[in-house]
Parts: structure tokens; C-alpha cells; sequence
């Protein structure tokens, strides 16, 4: 982690998204949170979001780090990537 943020001091980009397994189910938040503490995140990337009750790890990381979830994967290619809206994630529960 440190090194991690040595790298955000060094080169100061302007967007740090940090990419999620909606899998793990609260372990995704527990990693979303303890990232955003340590390098200050923009946003979120969620992946497996098309399986069954994954909708609360994105809610929860959402509202935990107040961070919006910029993409989420529905699916197994890249054509399946479904951008949120800016509002967040739960404006559009959907996110198609």
C-alpha cells in the first residue's frame, strides 16, 4: 500500500479507480473503504455485478467511501460494461 501511494504523490493523476470483486460480498467493501483511506479513490469499479444479490456490495461501497461506482461489469466480455450514471449507482439500479 505504501507503494501505492508513493506512486499517487509522485505522479498526482487525476483519477484513482479502484477495481472490485462484487463477489466477495463485504470483503469488497472492507477493500473499497481501507483503499479510499489510504489513496483517496475517485471512483469505484465493480466486476460480477450480473450474478444474484451482488446489488448490496455496490450500495454499501457507494455509500461507505460516499465514492459513485463509475463502471460496472454485467457480464463476460468487454461489450458488457455498463457505465453509471452520475448520480451513482443508486439512481440507477438498473445500470443499463
Amino acid at each position: 500500500m505504501q507503494e501505492l501511494v508513493r506512486m499517487r504523490e509522485t505522479l498526482a493523476p487525476q483519477e484513482i479507480l479502484l477495481v472490485a470483486d462484487a463477489a466477495t460480498g463485504q470483503e469488497a467493501v472492507n477493500i473499497v473503504e481501507h483503499f479510499d483511506k489510504a489513496l483517496n479513490i475517485t471512483g469505484i469499479v465493480l466486476t460480477k455485478l450480473d450474478g444474484d444479490a451482488r446489488g448490496g456490495a455496490a450500495l454499501r461501497c457507494e455509500a461507505v467511501t460516499g465514492k459513485p461506482i463509475r463502471f460496472a461489469g454485467v457480464g463476460e466480455n468487454s461489450m458488457t460494461w455498463s457505465r453509471s450514471m452520475p448520480n451513482g449507482w443508486q439512481a440507477n439500479p438498473r445500470n443499463g
